[in-house]
């Protein structure tokens, strides 16, 4: 059976282009994949703390000597992890502000991006025979050659 992960960041709501791509886009892979299932992570009702020095330190600490402390800063990042690492097709769905995404999608980032659990040790992925989609809104011009207010949707479902 195959599983989408939806990962969305747009604090919008319903005014949301990008979360009206990720409507679109999670009805044609519901068609292309009956019986699939599919999760949705709103970033924007996630209680995604950014990295501190106590997360830090749970971190760069092996497992095995978590203290229960740590075990407990970590506790969403693990299941954060555990959710990427569970699917078959992640689709990130954001806006772009001020030339970057939200702040929430590169917190979210830093939680999933785990050494040992979904990075090497030598600093390769470990995150492999998965497909990835990025579902990008933007209402300004930032490049010479951009369309203002343009959004195209493809993807390789």
């Amino acid at each position: 059976m195959s599983r989408l992960l939806s990962i969305e960041t747009s604090p919008r709501g319903e005014a949301s282009i990008s979360r009206q791509l990720t409507r679109r886009f999670v009805a044609a892979w519901e068609a292309a994949h009956p019986g699939g299932t599919i999760k949705i992570r709103d970033l924007t009702d996630t209680s995604l703390a950014f990295v501190t020095a106590p997360w830090l330190q749970a971190y760069f600490t092996p497992p095995t000597q978590h203290s229960p402390e740590m075990k407990t800063v970590l506790q969403l990042s693990d299941e954060l992890a555990a959710e990427l690492l569970e699917t078959d097709h992640l689709v990130i769905s954001t806006p772009v502000y001020n030339y970057n995404v939200p702040a929430a999608l590169k917190a979210w980032v830093d939680h999933v991006v785990r050494k040992g659990l979904t990075l090497g040790f030598d600093g390769k992925g470990l995150v492999t025979g998965k497909k990835a989609t990025v579902l990008l809104a933007s209402g300004g011009v930032y490049t010479h050659d951009s369309r203002s207010e343009t959004v195209t949707l493809r993807a390789n479902i």
